[in-house]
């Protein structure tokens, strides 16, 4: 094989490093972008059960865990955190009858609360054993370099 003057082979070690960049990619591509509100959905039986027994059911959970509000601040609606706008069953694909079957199923099975207004239905998933609303804890690591009065990471304290 002939090599062309001026292109360089790649070694193993710049391969291992366009490895560890496409991984970091991909992982990338799993995150949300900074600022873009999201939620968790819950890996549980319950969470399957509830599928199993009512679709649409799940579909509405879905629905109050997408537009729940997720922050403090003025709302028009005044809504508290976790309550969502419903009503518009159309705009996710269920008839009239469906949406309130659905709404009277997450009820009686304490999965979700709802109350009427003169603007439509509240809703409010009642626990996370389907959707987590909360942002996970920040891992705010001190990046503050050591002062003289503090060991280093791999420095002892002497004991006399």
């Amino acid at each position: 094989m002939r090599i062309a003057r001026g292109v360089q082979q790649p070694t193993e070690r710049s391969r291992a490093g366009e490895a560890e960049l496409a991984a970091k990619n991909a992982d990338d591509a799993l995150r949300p972008d900074p600022g873009t509100p999201w939620f968790t959905a819950i890996r549980n039986e319950e969470a399957l059960e509830l599928l199993r027994a009512s679709r649409n059911a799940f579909v509405l959970a879905y629905v109050i865990a997408f537009r729940a509000r997720w922050k403090d601040g003025f709302n028009r609606h005044g809504l508290d955190q976790g309550e969502a706008m419903l009503g518009d069953w159309e705009a996710y694909g269920l008839t009239r009858q469906e949406y309130r079957t659905a709404t009277e199923q997450l009820a009686k099975w304490g999965f979700a609360t709802f109350r009427a207004t003169s603007k439509g239905t509240v809703g409010k998933l009642i626990d996370m054993r389907l959707f987590s609303l909360l942002p996970p804890e920040r891992n705010h690591q001190d990046n503050q370099p050591a002062t003289s009065e503090q060991p280093s990471n791999n420095h002892y304290w002497k004991t006399e």
